[in-house]
């Protein structure tokens, strides 16, 4: 059986406001800890477009108790 153990995952977020919203929602969640929350900001010189950068590490599953299977899925919001 494989067990995951941590996930990082990256957003980009149009204002701090999103960024804020995004720390809440994930800080709210029961069945993982947030290891590391940043943001960066970030400015498209060429197009004058700005944006954040945000990088969630995540604690899935403690390496030593691996009572608990965490399956993880994707979807596509077409």
């Amino acid at each position: 059986m494989k067990y995951l153990l941590k996930n990082t995952e990256t957003y980009r977020g149009d204002t701090l406001t999103e960024v804020e919203k995004l720390r809440n929602e994930v800080e709210e969640s029961n069945w993982y800890s947030v290891d590391s929350f940043t943001y960066a900001y970030k400015e498209n010189k060429k197009t004058g477009e700005n944006y954040y950068l945000v990088t969630i590490k995540k604690g899935i599953t403690d390496e030593k108790e691996t009572e608990r299977y965490i399956k993880i899925s994707y979807e596509i919001d077409a």
